[in-house]
């Protein structure tokens, strides 16, 4: 007779903490014994995992490698072209790694064909977690009478626990946890240079200008500087001493560029104005060119990856985009914690985010 399932290894599954073997083997049992199941139902907030899967799942899937490209690559089936994207997602991608290595191991038994259904169950390990999301909206529509629902153990599927995270982003959370702040990094002194004060006649002040002085995520940000009525605007971008963007004449004083700039490179620009034989440039001298950062590939990627595997956690989010500079960014995400988990700590981070030294973003 097969064992029946333990409450502690549903929880571990929705909780992610299962091998890919694992994972195959609950699911399974899941499928073929209705009582495990009904106590699936009763062990976990049905109606959140539920809903949990059904947003996330089409995303996620398409960000991995699917089951047949994965048995493809350990096969090594696939077109070169397909082969190096392969090799290049699995660079970063621990989750595929681990579906690789498993598919690997279960190579080695003995029945090729029993190898090939296993392998391709184990491999689309994202696709039986959905099926576990089947199996428990099948228990929310019919409900088992007199189930009564344990809230010590019903799993929130807004921020995931702590622990749940990875390594390297805990360390940054539990840091900042710690010290009850978030300092700016560095590259934000680089990028907002101190202003000569200008004097004498002529002297215009300051003229307003987007973006400056920031860490930008988006590879075709919007520029915005201070219209005059009447005038022609020219924006010119730089890598360095090299234009790497123009506009076409402009009437309007803001520009979006029609390619993406490059990332992990620091720019300046600037804008040339005209009115009849008029000509300046904004900002006008002697204030510097504004500058801002594009935040690069492998930072783009990590945000991202953590966007998708862990939309409720604001705080790991907030704190993610205050490492990388988007002080924007993190006080969106430090205000949505502060909402959601109201209180002196939450209060403190979120602070500490707005009293950075403020750039012109987007």
């Amino acid at each position: 007779m097969t064992p029946h399932l333990m409450k502690s290894d549903l929880i571990r599954l929705w909780e992610r903490k299962l091998t890919p073997g694992e994972t195959l083997t609950v699911v399974r049992h899941l499928e073929s014994c209705s009582e495990c199941a009904a106590r699936a139902a009763e062990a976990v907030d049905s109606q959140a995992v539920a809903e949990a899967w059904s947003e996330t799942l089409d995303e996620t899937l398409a960000d991995h490698l699917r089951g047949d490209e994965l048995l493809d690559y350990v096969d090594g089936n696939l077109s070169p072209a397909a082969m190096s994207d392969a090799a290049a997602h699995l660079e970063h991608c621990t989750t595929c790694q681990d579906d690789v290595a498993d598919l690997r191991a279960l190579r080695q038994g003995p029945r090729r064909r029993r190898w090939q259904q296993v392998a391709l169950a184990a491999a689309a390990v994202l696709v039986v977690v959905a099926g576990l999301a089947a199996i428990v909206r099948s228990a929310v529509t019919k409900p088992r009478p007199g189930t009564v629902r344990h809230p010590s153990i019903s799993l929130s599927t807004a921020t995931p626990p702590a622990d749940a995270r990875p390594a390297e982003w805990r360390a940054l959370v539990d840091a900042a946890v710690a010290s009850g702040r978030i300092a700016p990094p560095a590259i934000l002194a680089t990028l907002r240079m101190p202003e000569e004060t200008m004097r004498g006649e002529g002297a215009t002040g300051t003229t307003p200008v987007s973006p400056n002085g920031v860490v930008l995520e988006d590879p075709r940000p919007q520029f915005r500087w201070s219209g005059s009525p009447g005038a022609v605007y020219t924006v010119s971008i730089f890598d360095g001493d090299r234009e790497v963007a123009r506009s076409t004449p402009l009437r309007s004083s803001v520009w979006i560029p029609q390619h993406d700039l490059e990332r992990g490179r620091i720019y300046r620009w600037q804008v040339t104005a005209s009115r009849g034989k008029e000509m300046w440039i904004i900002p006008p001298a002697p204030r510097h060119a504004p500058l801002f950062d594009l935040l690069d590939d492998a930072a783009h990627r990590d945000l991202d990856s953590a966007r998708r595997r862990y939309p409720g956690d604001h705080l790991l989010l907030g704190v993610l985009a205050a490492h990388y500079g988007l002080q924007e960014v993190a006080i969106e995400e430090l205000t949505r914690h502060h909402s959601a988990h109201p209180g002196s700590q939450s209060a403190a981070l979120l602070d500490s985010a707005r009293a950075w030294p403020q750039g012109d973003g987007q």
